[in-house]
């Protein structure tokens, strides 16, 4: 092999090595120690400070009246509160599923079942904060 070609191998191998750190970099970063390809959670940076969101940046929230880790929010609730949902049962790192009456999944977080607000539109909205005093965004450090 001539040095043009050892010297241009050295240089792509070099590269990929630093495509694959950075990428686990921004792995562990985006997740901040969140699984998202299991639990669909990731923190996100919001006027409320570090909170916890699904894989497309939108806030998750809490119901207070929840019952030990199970949803009371069916029917025109769950219409405006869409239950976080997992195609798979989860048990890491303080997220946890459930079935619904429905036989879905819902994912919890420290045994509180999480949804999402219609009312938010855009990544980082935290519009359904203490809407009726009972809905809450989750801090992503509790």
């Amino acid at each position: 092999m001539n040095k043009q070609k050892v010297a241009g191998a050295i240089v792509i191998s070099m590269s990929l090595l630093n495509v694959g750190c950075v990428n686990a970099y921004q792995s562990s970063y985006e997740n901040e120690g969140y699984s998202s390809s299991k639990v669909g959670v990731v923190t996100q940076q919001t006027v409320a400070g570090s909170i916890l969101a699904n894989t497309k940046g939108m806030t998750l929230y809490t119901f207070d009246k929840d019952v030990q880790g199970i949803s009371k929010c069916y029917g025109p609730c769950e219409q405006k509160w869409p239950p976080l949902q997992s195609k798979t049962e989860v048990n890491e790192m303080g997220f946890s599923t459930v079935l619904r009456k429905d036989g879905s999944l819902h994912v919890r977080y420290k045994n509180q079942p999480l949804y999402l607000w219609v009312g938010d539109k855009k990544p980082g909205d935290t519009t359904g904060d203490g809407i009726k005093g009972v809905w809450h965004i989750v801090p992503a450090v509790q």
